[in-house]
């Protein structure tokens, strides 16, 4: 159940909340009334209630309603003067147009996402070995660089890279990462997170033996990179 004072009429009204009650084949909805100062021992009682055949319906209703607990006091008096089968029918009414609004308001958000996920995309975030000089994994996002990782040998790149490959749905993130913590905290992420890695995979079996155990490694349920 969840609880809100009705203001509208001063310090002697009950606290009023919502409670769904899910029967066998079906759920009740309540409008409960609990004494402010103790009357009655304090104890909830329904001032509407009504059942509904649908459950998923009476969640529905319940959710518009919890949106709108400014109502309440005004539905409790209306069942009082009007019955409860009139409140019955003014919150079906309100239902109605709340779904509506409810509907739009996640289609907004829906669309709100994917144009997040659009421009999300657009930036290209890529990262390459490269061995020429130095030995180095260089990140680039929209032909910037954020991170250039340099190792001391050939093999210790190629052991490196033989991870990162693998990490392509992260990249974003990793440039998240050097943006808020710095590159340094990426290439230690990097370098642990592909420890780990190799740990986890010689345990299993799957690591090859010398000095780059991820050589033949795929990650479960990846497909080869560019497929």
């Amino acid at each position: 159940m969840s609880k809100a004072i009705d203001d509208d009429g001063g310090g002697e009204h009950p606290i009023y909340g919502v409670e769904l009650r899910e029967r066998d084949g079906g759920a009740e909805v309540a409008i409960v009334g609990i004494p402010r100062h103790g009357e009655d021992g304090g104890m909830a009682t329904d001032v509407w209630s009504a059942r509904f055949g649908n459950v998923d319906a009476a969640r529905m209703i319940v959710q518009v309603m919890m949106r709108r607990p400014d109502r309440w006091g005004s539905w409790v008096r209306m069942a009082k003067i009007l019955g409860g089968d009139f409140l019955t029918g003014v919150i079906e009414a309100e239902v109605i147009g709340a779904e509506r609004l409810i509907a739009e308001e996640e289609a907004e958000r829906r669309a709100d996402d994917e144009r997040r996920e659009k421009t999300r995309a657009a930036v290209t975030v890529h990262l390459s070995l490269v061995l020429e000089g130095q030995p180095r994994i260089v990140a680039v996002r929209d032909g910037v660089s954020f991170m250039v990782l340099t190792l001391e040998t050939v093999v210790g790149a190629r052991r490196v890279w033989d991870w990162v490959r693998w990490q392509a749905n992260a990249f974003q993130d990793w440039f998240v990462l050097a943006q808020l913590c710095g590159a340094t905290a990426l290439e230690v992420m990097i370098l642990n997170s592909m420890r780990a890695d190799e740990e986890k995979a010689k345990a299993a079996g799957l690591a090859s033996r010398g000095l780059r155990p991820l050589r033949y490694w795929r990650p479960a349920g990846r497909a080869e990179p560019g497929d």
